[in-house]
């Protein structure tokens, strides 16, 4: 259908948000974020062998060493978001814990605002 080259914005819920995030900011064509399009009446195991898109890459990333690495040393809200920043963020080149996802500065702002924990995050 190629129907996504004229979506601006994906909205997801809970799980889905990593993908979706990655995918909206992500540097890259849709075919290396996702991989090569296929019809699901010709998926078969040898397509389902192939390597992935960048997305399903870092999704399929086995994170015993980052989750071990992290988890005695920060607590489980720290460890969570560098574990997540390392495996399905930096891959994007969307790494960086002092920046946020949002669409313009006054965005950033009101989020800020309406969650003032996130003030020291950022060093505002």
């Amino acid at each position: 259908l190629e129907l996504i080259k004229h979506v601006d914005q994906l909205i997801s819920v809970s799980g889905g948000t990593w993908a979706s995030g990655v995918y909206m900011f992500a540097k890259g064509s849709t075919s290396s974020l996702l991989g090569a399009a296929t019809k699901p009446a010709q998926l078969s195991m040898r397509e389902l062998e192939k390597t992935p898109g960048s997305i399903g890459a870092t999704a399929t990333h086995d994170i015993l060493h980052p989750v071990l690495k992290k988890i005695f040393t920060d607590n489980p809200h720290d460890a969570w978001i560098h574990i997540f920043n390392e495996v399905l963020l930096k891959p994007h080149h969307l790494g960086n814990l002092s920046k946020y996802m949002a669409a313009d500065e006054e965005s950033i702002r009101r989020i800020v605002r309406s969650n003032p924990h996130l003030h020291k995050e950022i060093g505002r």
